[in-house]
Parts: structure tokens; sequence; C-alpha cells
């Protein structure tokens, strides 16, 4: 689940973005609605990835979660970017779940400026054995504690 962001860099002064979040795992990607005009966007969409992989060989992926927004001109640009280890993900705890958690956002590479913030839950379930896991509406507060993504 796609949450919100936060503190949206750009690189022009008093910039305002149309930022939508667009993920990516193993080649298969998705992407949220754009939210216009705003630099601190809600969307609080879900989107689930499937996949026929041995669990060993789907865990040793990353899930990539990119910022972009549309430009005038019809353009993507990208805003900001991170990646996670699905094996991480799936090693937290017994639901296999990251809850409500605050990813650093990168321009170009690990080591670029911090060019924003996204919240997100992230998880990784075997559909024939693992349950869903309920979101709980408390946790849509703002938590200012940021998981760095690597």
């Amino acid at each position: 689940r796609i949450k919100r962001a936060k503190n949206l860099m750009s690189g022009e002064e008093d910039a305002v973005y149309s930022p939508f979040v667009k993920a990516e795992v193993n080649g298969k990607r998705m992407e949220t609605s754009a939210v216009k005009h705003t630099n601190n966007p809600y969307w609080n969409e879900e989107l689930t990835f499937s996949f026929d992989q041995v669990q060993g060989d789907f865990l040793s992926s990353l899930i990539q979660l990119q910022v972009s927004h549309h430009t005038l001109i019809g353009m993507n640009r990208v805003v900001g970017q991170c990646e996670l280890d699905l094996a991480k993900v799936y090693c937290a705890n017994a639901e296999h779940y990251l809850r409500s958690k605050w990813f650093v956002l990168h321009s170009e590479s690990h080591f670029g400026p911090v060019m924003g913030f996204l919240q997100a839950s992230i998880a990784v379930l075997n559909v024939l054995t693992d349950p869903i896991p309920e979101e709980d509406p408390e946790e849509d507060a703002v938590d200012d504690e940021a998981l760095i993504a690597a």
C-alpha cells in the first residue's frame, strides 16, 4: 500500500508537483494515480504483484519505488527513488510485513541528495498460507521515523 509522500524536493524554486509512484518488482510495473499540485501527496492506494516463483528466487529480488511527476509538457520527471530487498521485508516479522514505514527518496543513487520521503506498507506473502495483514487506521498518523531503504 502506497500511503503518502512528504517534502518532495524540486530542482526549481517554488515548483509544485503532480506526483505519482511507480513500483517495480522483477520487471513488473504498477503505478498509483497522480495527485495534482502538491509536494505532500496522499494516495492510500494498494498495488499488488503476483509471481509464480520459488520463494528463494523471489526473495533475492528488489522492490523499487520511484516518485515521479507529470510535467506541463506531458513528460514524466523522476523526483526520487528507493529500493528494498524483499528478503528484508519477509524476515522483518512473522507477518512478513513492513507496516507504514517511511522510506528516504534519493535522486539518482543511494548516495544522492534526499529528495523527500515516501510512506508505504509492504508485505511479501504466500497466498496459500499467509493471511493478508489488516491495515490499522491509527497508523496513518505521521510518524517521523524514516527507514532508509538499502
